[in-house]
């Protein structure tokens, strides 16, 4: 039986300055799998989590003029726009694949899939498929909240093998935020 559950927790913005610290949201994925032996009674159990984290921050620009550089924003990062909903100001990419770098950064910096046998980073050698989507909401004053949501995963290219979930480090969302404050000028 599989059961799938989501849980939400968010924070508020903190402050009203466009300097104030990141609000971060966790989304818990919850994979329960059970098999039953005769008789009806269970053999095993198997839970897997997959946290889709997450942050926004706040930008001074108005949402019309956030919306207007998104496309430029993703793609001076590398990344090709695969999703984009105008009417719900949502733009990102539901099937980033990914290998070694984003944005000539290591994917370490931006994704911990947790480490080799040698303390390397997994993410900066196995492949790592992502989930990034970012989601302007209007804020007080005419500025735009900037919520960038961020689901990974990571596989040996090397050898078959099980997918790793990897988190984020909370550099990623904060990098797309620069990009708006500085194409914007807010």
């Amino acid at each position: 039986m599989k059961r799938f559950a989501v849980l939400a927790a968010a924070a508020l913005l903190a402050g009203c300055s466009g300097n104030a610290p990141p609000s971060t949201q966790t989304v818990r994925n919850t994979t329960s799998i059970s098999t039953t032996g005769v008789g009806g009674s269970a053999t095993a159990s198997i839970e897997s989590y997959s946290d889709v984290g997450g942050s926004a921050h706040r930008v001074s620009a108005a949402p019309d003029r956030v919306w207007e550089v998104m496309p430029a924003v993703y793609q001076g990062l590398g990344i090709a726009v695969g999703t984009s909903i105008p009417d719900a100001r949502t733009i990102g990419n539901v099937r980033l694949e990914l290998n070694r770098v984003l944005a000539g950064q290591p994917l370490s910096t931006f994704v911990n899939c947790g480490e080799g046998p040698t303390g390397s980073p997994l993410a900066d050698s196995y492949r790592v498929t992502m989930s990034l989507l970012t989601i302007l909401a209007p804020a007080e004053t005419g500025a735009t909240r900037v919520e960038t949501r961020v689901n990974a995963s990571a596989v040996n290219r090397a050898v078959s093998g099980a997918t790793v979930n990897c988190a984020t480090t909370g550099r990623l969302e904060s990098l797309i935020a620069e990009r708006i404050r500085s194409q914007t000028g807010a």
